[in-house]
């Protein structure tokens, strides 16, 4: 049974870090989390895209923490280089056949903020 856990590093990019812990994926919302995660890390060109996003964002100032000031909501809107990066990401997901809704990324975000250590069944 595989083992994971993901951490935000300092430089801002999604890593797997494989650790045993004993716990279980016991809700939907975890599920899809993982889920997503995995077929992510399983495809190169949508984990590269994703970590140059995330690198933009944290250029800009963005990566600062779950909850965006307005004045980030309106640079997330208005600048060129993050609407490109972030339509790339798009591309991708969307040429890797990777189903991407707002429940999927709510999901996966409060996953993986809380650092929690799961067992995959």
């Amino acid at each position: 049974m595989p083992f994971i856990r993901s951490r935000i590093s300092s430089a801002r990019t999604l890593r797997p870090v494989l650790l045993i812990r004993n716990a279980s994926i016991t809700s939907d919302a975890d599920r899809n989390a993982v889920e997503f995660f995995y077929k992510v890390h399983k495809n190169p060109s949508v984990y590269k895209a994703l970590n140059e996003t995330s690198l933009v964002l944290a250029e800009k100032g963005i990566l600062g923490g779950p909850d965006l000031s307005m004045q980030q909501q309106l640079l997330l809107v208005a600048d060129s280089d993050i609407r490109t990066a972030m339509d790339r990401v798009k591309k991708e997901l969307k040429n890797a056949d990777i189903p991407v809704t707002l429940d999927i990324i709510r999901d996966f975000f409060s996953f993986f903020r809380e650092k929690k250590e799961y067992e995959v069944k």
